[in-house]
């Protein structure tokens, strides 16, 4: 749905935050699941799960 990349280790920088604009989720999806990776780990075995209201 949507990718961040970042360009450089924030390991310095905590708490880290950014931003992702214009993802579009289906109405009918009601869970998004996030993980992260990068370049040295690759993909993280941890999700977060972000449960969205039901419209």
């Amino acid at each position: 749905m949507g990718t961040r990349v970042l360009y450089h280790p924030h390991e310095n920088e905590q708490p880290f935050t950014r931003s992702l604009s214009d993802v579009t989720i289906a109405r009918e999806n009601h869970l998004v699941i996030i993980r992260a990776y990068d370049s040295i780990h690759d993909l993280s075995s941890q999700a977060f799960s972000l449960k969205l209201p039901e419209n």
